[in-house]
Protein backbone atom coordinates (compact mmCIF):
# COMPACT_ATOMS: atom_id res chain seq x y z
CA UNK A 1 0.00 0.00 0.00
CA UNK A 2 2.85 2.22 0.57
CA UNK A 3 3.91 1.34 -2.98
CA UNK A 4 1.66 4.11 -3.96
CA UNK A 5 2.37 7.03 -2.20
CA UNK A 6 4.69 8.06 -5.40
CA UNK A 7 6.31 10.81 -3.50
CA UNK A 8 6.99 9.04 0.29
CA UNK A 9 10.69 9.18 -0.31
CA UNK A 10 10.47 13.28 -0.70
CA UNK A 11 8.15 13.77 2.58
CA UNK A 12 9.87 15.01 6.05
CA UNK A 13 10.59 12.65 8.13
CA UNK A 14 8.17 12.78 11.21
CA UNK A 15 5.33 12.45 8.08
CA UNK A 16 6.52 9.62 6.85
CA UNK A 17 6.76 8.38 10.85
CA UNK A 18 2.85 9.03 10.70
CA UNK A 19 2.04 7.37 7.41
CA UNK A 20 3.79 4.14 8.10
CA UNK A 21 1.90 3.86 11.25
CA UNK A 22 -1.39 4.72 10.14
CA UNK A 23 -0.86 2.64 6.99
CA UNK A 24 0.17 -0.31 9.48
CA UNK A 25 -3.06 -0.68 11.46
CA UNK A 26 -5.55 1.11 8.81
CA UNK A 27 -7.54 -2.15 8.22
CA UNK A 28 -7.44 -2.78 12.19
CA UNK A 29 -10.52 -3.16 13.94
CA UNK A 30 -11.44 -1.25 17.23
CA UNK A 31 -11.27 -4.28 20.02
CA UNK A 32 -13.28 -4.16 23.36
CA UNK A 33 -11.85 -7.37 24.19
CA UNK A 34 -13.91 -8.07 27.56
CA UNK A 35 -16.84 -7.84 25.66
CA UNK A 36 -15.71 -10.01 22.64
CA UNK A 37 -16.01 -7.14 19.90
CA UNK A 38 -13.89 -5.66 17.11
CA UNK A 39 -15.18 -3.53 14.65
CA UNK A 40 -13.33 -2.47 11.81
CA UNK A 41 -13.75 1.21 11.08
CA UNK A 42 -13.64 2.87 6.88
CA UNK A 43 -12.53 6.41 6.97
CA UNK A 44 -15.87 8.07 5.47
CA UNK A 45 -18.55 4.34 6.91
CA UNK A 46 -19.36 6.44 10.01
CA UNK A 47 -15.80 5.70 11.02
CA UNK A 48 -15.75 8.89 13.71
CA UNK A 49 -19.17 8.13 14.92
CA UNK A 50 -17.95 4.65 16.39
CA UNK A 51 -14.99 5.82 17.51
CA UNK A 52 -16.81 8.39 19.48
CA UNK A 53 -19.13 5.84 20.56
CA UNK A 54 -16.03 3.69 22.04
CA UNK A 55 -14.16 6.75 23.53
CA UNK A 56 -17.52 7.19 25.46
CA UNK A 57 -18.53 3.66 26.50
CA UNK A 58 -14.96 2.83 28.23
CA UNK A 59 -14.20 6.41 29.69
CA UNK A 60 -17.45 7.58 30.66
CA UNK A 61 -16.64 11.28 29.24
CA UNK A 62 -19.61 12.18 27.13
CA UNK A 63 -18.01 15.10 25.29
CA UNK A 64 -17.64 14.75 21.36
CA UNK A 65 -14.25 15.22 20.68
CA UNK A 66 -12.44 13.52 17.15
CA UNK A 67 -9.20 13.70 18.21
CA UNK A 68 -9.79 12.62 21.83
CA UNK A 69 -11.81 9.64 20.82
CA UNK A 70 -9.22 8.55 18.06
CA UNK A 71 -5.74 8.94 20.30
CA UNK A 72 -7.44 7.55 22.65
CA UNK A 73 -8.04 4.32 21.15
CA UNK A 74 -4.19 4.41 19.17
CA UNK A 75 -2.77 5.24 22.41
CA UNK A 76 -4.20 2.38 24.80
CA UNK A 77 -4.08 -0.75 22.26
CA UNK A 78 -7.75 -0.80 21.24
CA UNK A 79 -6.68 -1.27 17.58
CA UNK A 80 -6.06 -4.76 16.82
CA UNK A 81 -6.03 -7.35 13.84
CA UNK A 82 -9.72 -8.85 12.84
CA UNK A 83 -9.06 -12.49 14.89
CA UNK A 84 -11.63 -15.33 14.85
CA UNK A 85 -11.59 -16.20 18.63
CA UNK A 86 -14.07 -12.88 18.85
CA UNK A 87 -17.51 -13.83 18.52
CA UNK A 88 -18.92 -10.53 17.56
CA UNK A 89 -16.81 -9.01 14.80
CA UNK A 90 -18.57 -6.26 12.50
CA UNK A 91 -17.75 -3.79 9.58
CA UNK A 92 -19.95 -0.96 7.94
CA UNK A 93 -19.86 -0.64 4.15
CA UNK A 94 -21.10 1.92 1.81
CA UNK A 95 -21.85 2.29 -1.54
CA UNK A 96 -18.14 3.54 -3.88
CA UNK A 97 -19.19 6.79 -5.30
CA UNK A 98 -21.56 8.00 -2.31
CA UNK A 99 -18.29 7.40 -0.28
CA UNK A 100 -16.24 9.28 -2.26
CA UNK A 101 -19.07 12.04 -2.85
CA UNK A 102 -19.40 12.10 1.21
CA UNK A 103 -15.06 12.87 1.20
CA UNK A 104 -15.21 15.78 -1.05
CA UNK A 105 -17.74 17.47 1.09
CA UNK A 106 -15.63 17.25 4.06
CA UNK A 107 -11.96 16.72 2.61
CA UNK A 108 -10.73 18.54 5.73
CA UNK A 109 -9.94 22.02 6.26
CA UNK A 110 -6.29 21.76 5.81
CA UNK A 111 -6.87 20.10 1.80
CA UNK A 112 -8.93 23.12 0.99
CA UNK A 113 -6.38 25.85 2.14
CA UNK A 114 -3.36 23.59 0.68
CA UNK A 115 -5.18 23.74 -3.34
CA UNK A 116 -7.02 26.65 -2.85
CA UNK A 117 -10.31 24.66 -3.88
CA UNK A 118 -13.40 26.29 -4.61
CA UNK A 119 -14.77 23.54 -7.12
CA UNK A 120 -15.56 19.88 -6.04
CA UNK A 121 -14.12 19.77 -9.94
CA UNK A 122 -10.97 20.74 -8.36
CA UNK A 123 -10.68 16.86 -7.54
CA UNK A 124 -11.69 15.60 -10.47
CA UNK A 125 -9.05 17.29 -12.68
CA UNK A 126 -6.33 16.02 -9.89
CA UNK A 127 -8.11 12.77 -8.56
CA UNK A 128 -4.79 10.91 -9.98
CA UNK A 129 -2.21 13.52 -8.61
CA UNK A 130 -3.89 13.34 -5.19
CA UNK A 131 -4.36 10.19 -5.13
CA UNK A 132 -0.57 9.09 -5.53
CA UNK A 133 1.05 11.84 -3.35
CA UNK A 134 -1.69 13.36 -0.96
CA UNK A 135 -2.07 10.83 2.03
CA UNK A 136 -5.29 12.46 3.28
CA UNK A 137 -6.94 11.74 -0.14
CA UNK A 138 -5.40 8.49 -0.61
CA UNK A 139 -6.58 7.02 2.79
CA UNK A 140 -10.18 8.79 2.31
CA UNK A 141 -10.61 7.39 -1.28
CA UNK A 142 -9.10 4.49 -1.54
CA UNK A 143 -11.23 1.73 -2.40
CA UNK A 144 -12.70 -0.45 0.51
CA UNK A 145 -11.54 -3.56 -1.01
CA UNK A 146 -8.24 -2.91 -1.11
CA UNK A 147 -8.29 -0.79 2.46
CA UNK A 148 -9.21 -4.44 3.76
CA UNK A 149 -6.18 -5.94 2.35
CA UNK A 150 -5.67 -9.61 2.58
CA UNK A 151 -9.62 -9.26 4.63
CA UNK A 152 -12.60 -10.81 3.38
CA UNK A 153 -16.16 -10.00 4.30
CA UNK A 154 -16.46 -13.34 5.22
CA UNK A 155 -13.82 -12.45 7.69
CA UNK A 156 -16.43 -10.52 9.88
CA UNK A 157 -19.51 -11.91 11.45
CA UNK A 158 -22.00 -9.04 10.66
CA UNK A 159 -21.79 -6.52 8.02
CA UNK A 160 -23.81 -3.58 8.09
CA UNK A 161 -24.51 -1.16 5.46
CA UNK A 162 -24.01 2.57 5.70
CA UNK A 163 -28.18 3.33 5.22
CA UNK A 164 -28.41 0.79 8.12
CA UNK A 165 -26.15 1.83 10.82
CA UNK A 166 -29.46 2.11 13.49
CA UNK A 167 -29.58 -1.50 13.13
CA UNK A 168 -25.54 -1.49 14.31
CA UNK A 169 -26.21 1.37 17.17
CA UNK A 170 -28.86 -0.90 18.93
CA UNK A 171 -26.76 -4.29 18.25
CA UNK A 172 -23.80 -2.65 20.08
CA UNK A 173 -26.30 -1.68 22.90
CA UNK A 174 -26.65 -5.11 23.12
CA UNK A 175 -23.22 -6.46 23.24
CA UNK A 176 -22.04 -3.83 25.35
CA UNK A 177 -25.28 -3.64 27.81
CA UNK A 178 -25.70 0.26 27.08
CA UNK A 179 -27.89 2.74 26.60
CA UNK A 180 -25.74 5.01 24.82
CA UNK A 181 -26.40 6.17 21.51
CA UNK A 182 -24.50 7.61 18.78
CA UNK A 183 -24.05 10.77 17.94
CA UNK A 184 -23.75 11.27 14.68
CA UNK A 185 -20.19 13.50 13.55
CA UNK A 186 -20.55 14.60 10.05
CA UNK A 187 -18.24 17.13 9.03
CA UNK A 188 -19.20 18.47 6.18
CA UNK A 189 -20.95 21.13 7.94
CA UNK A 190 -17.46 22.56 8.65
CA UNK A 191 -16.31 23.38 5.18
CA UNK A 192 -20.04 24.32 3.49
CA UNK A 193 -23.65 24.41 4.21
CA UNK A 194 -25.03 22.77 1.19
CA UNK A 195 -23.25 19.48 0.71
CA UNK A 196 -22.58 18.09 -2.67
CA UNK A 197 -25.06 15.45 -4.08
CA UNK A 198 -24.95 12.80 -6.70
CA UNK A 199 -26.97 15.22 -8.61
CA UNK A 200 -23.61 17.27 -8.83
CA UNK A 201 -21.48 15.17 -10.91
CA UNK A 202 -21.45 15.37 -14.24
CA UNK A 203 -21.72 12.06 -16.90
CA UNK A 204 -17.79 12.19 -17.14
CA UNK A 205 -17.23 12.08 -13.29
CA UNK A 206 -19.29 9.27 -12.79
CA UNK A 207 -17.81 7.02 -15.48
CA UNK A 208 -14.86 8.18 -13.78
CA UNK A 209 -16.16 6.99 -10.30
CA UNK A 210 -17.34 3.97 -11.58
CA UNK A 211 -13.86 2.65 -13.43
CA UNK A 212 -11.92 3.70 -10.42
CA UNK A 213 -14.47 1.47 -8.15
CA UNK A 214 -14.90 -0.73 -10.55
CA UNK A 215 -13.36 -3.45 -8.13
CA UNK A 216 -15.26 -2.55 -5.29
CA UNK A 217 -18.73 -2.45 -6.92
CA UNK A 218 -17.21 -6.39 -7.28
CA UNK A 219 -16.04 -6.87 -3.41
CA UNK A 220 -19.57 -5.37 -2.11
CA UNK A 221 -22.01 -6.97 -5.40
CA UNK A 222 -24.15 -8.61 -2.04
CA UNK A 223 -24.82 -4.92 -0.99
CA UNK A 224 -24.28 -1.79 -3.59
CA UNK A 225 -24.25 -2.04 -7.29
CA UNK A 226 -23.40 0.80 -10.00
CA UNK A 227 -26.37 0.56 -11.89
CA UNK A 228 -28.49 0.97 -9.20
CA UNK A 229 -26.50 4.40 -8.68
CA UNK A 230 -26.48 5.05 -12.15
CA UNK A 231 -30.34 4.96 -12.28
CA UNK A 232 -30.65 7.23 -9.07
CA UNK A 233 -28.27 9.75 -11.05
CA UNK A 234 -30.25 9.66 -14.31
CA UNK A 235 -33.40 10.33 -12.16
CA UNK A 236 -32.03 13.13 -10.74
CA UNK A 237 -30.20 15.24 -13.57
CA UNK A 238 -33.31 14.21 -15.63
Amino acid sequence: MLSKIENFDTIDKKEKKHIKKVLKKINYAITVEEYDLQILTIRKNASITIQNFIYRFETEIMKKNVGLARGFLMRNNYLTPINRKYKNRFLIVRDPIKRFISFINWPLPILYKKYNVESFIFFFENFIKMYKTDFIFFTHVLPQNELLSDLTLNSFSKIYKFEKISKLEKKLQKVLKTDLTFNHINGSSIIRTTPFTLKELHKNHLDFLFEFYKEDYKFLKDFYNKDKIYKEWKKLTK
